[in-house]
């Protein structure tokens, strides 16, 4: 029982913190911090450091109990047993030292999120002769949609006011939609630049990757893809610079 009431440097607020705080003075190389721990840590002997943890969904009433023991929570019996599936939030108050310091750091941080933010300043449109194009049709001649659409966005990225706002993401080949006029000019965005020699080097409209690229092509990757079309729809709120994300699927399935 001794040996077990003896926190693991996980469970050491003190501990983690040293460790923390090392790590964030350490300057020159990434630092890794190993933490020994319970599974389950402080909800009682039915849950702590069993295999079935994660399949377990609810405390009962005497588990409700340990754990608020545990953690000193000033809430008695009577209310735990109105309702053991629905038991009362706990609020220190608004002086306690904790929310303090909870509300300090996120002020820090930039305050509290989800929250609209909009930067100062209207976006100049493109101009409308961008849209003629589009607006005219095909006449007679029958064109593909997909190639009606990228003829736009090509006009809508040259224009010197608006263009440098689109940011087309493609989780597929560029090629299948015939965007491969964009790399020489748009590039592809890699942070690192282009450090490898691609294997379409020969061609005019080769892999061009820059870390100043305009077109987000993260290959066969939804979730990346889906990631950076939010990223960039909140960059209005997040980094004052308003963004439209285009996102481009093929349409395999007849979505």
């Amino acid at each position: 029982d001794e040996i077990w009431n003896l926190k693991r440097g996980g469970h050491d607020y003190r501990k983690v913190y040293a460790a923390y705080k090392a790590a964030t003075e350490f300057k020159g190389k990434p630092t890794v911090i190993l933490a020994k721990t319970v599974k389950g840590y402080g909800l009682g002997p039915h849950f702590e450091g069993r295999n079935a943890t994660h399949q377990m969904k609810k405390l009962t009433l005497d588990d409700l109990k340990e754990f608020r023991d545990y953690l000193r929570i000033p809430i008695s019996d009577s209310r735990l047993e109105e309702d053991p599936y629905r038991p009362p939030y706990y609020h220190p108050g608004a002086d306690a030292p904790e929310i303090a310091y909870l509300l300090e750091r996120r002020k820090a941080l930039g305050g509290s999120v989800p929250e609209r933010r909009s930067g100062p300043g209207a976006v100049e449109m493109p101009d409308a002769k961008t849209f003629d194009v589009a607006k005219r049709g095909s006449g007679k001649q029958q064109a593909a949609t997909t190639m009606a659409f990228v003829r736009l966005l090509k006009d809508l990225l040259r224009d010197k006011k608006f263009g440098h706002r689109i940011v087309p993401i493609v989780p597929d080949e560029s090629r299948t939609f015939g965007m491969d006029a964009f790399f020489p000019t748009a590039k592809i965005y890699n942070p690192s630049g282009q450090n490898y020699l691609s294997v379409d080097r020969d061609l005019v409209l080769a892999y061009k990757e820059s870390a100043q690229g305009q077109l987000i092509h993260p290959g066969i990757n939804e979730a990346g893809a889906v990631a950076a079309f939010t990223a960039a729809g909140t960059a209005y709120a997040t980094h004052g610079v308003p963004l439209v994300p285009v996102y481009v699927f093929y349409s395999m399935f007849g979505f």
